[in-house]
């Protein structure tokens, strides 16, 4: 058993790692620091290792997953609405954590402009 609780074994021929699960096989691409990338049946997984499984996000291009683990990294809050819920899943580090909130919260109480298009 390893740390999500998933089988693990190695492939003859290539040599990769294949975490298998109840429903899936997922083939482990890059380890950067704390976070592992996992090639899933649609799509990519980001994993904390450092955490239970329960911190992990889901995207569907590579180029997302090394972003989001850099934004993470160098304790940046994302742009996107998306972008912030799935660090919010995978990191563990309370004043980033935070940091997502009060921008969450910022931009909820922003006014943003409605053009309202009269006499059209």
């Amino acid at each position: 058993m390893d740390v999500f609780g998933l089988h693990l074994r190695e492939l003859d021929e290539s040599g990769s790692l294949f975490y298998i699960g109840v429903d899936a096989v997922c083939k482990v691409i890059d380890h950067i620091g704390h976070y592992k990338i996992l090639k899933a049946q649609s799509g990519y997984v980001v994993t904390n290792i450092k955490a239970s499984y329960k911190h992990h996000g889901h995207f569907k291009k590579l180029k997302t997953c090394y972003i989001i683990i850099k934004l993470i990294q160098r304790g940046q809050v994302p742009r996107s609405d998306y972008l912030r819920g799935s660090a919010l899943r995978i990191s563990i580090d309370d004043n980033y954590l935070e940091k997502i909130r009060h921008k969450i919260e910022k931009d909820k109480k922003r006014i943003r402009y409605i053009n309202i298009n009269k006499g059209v």
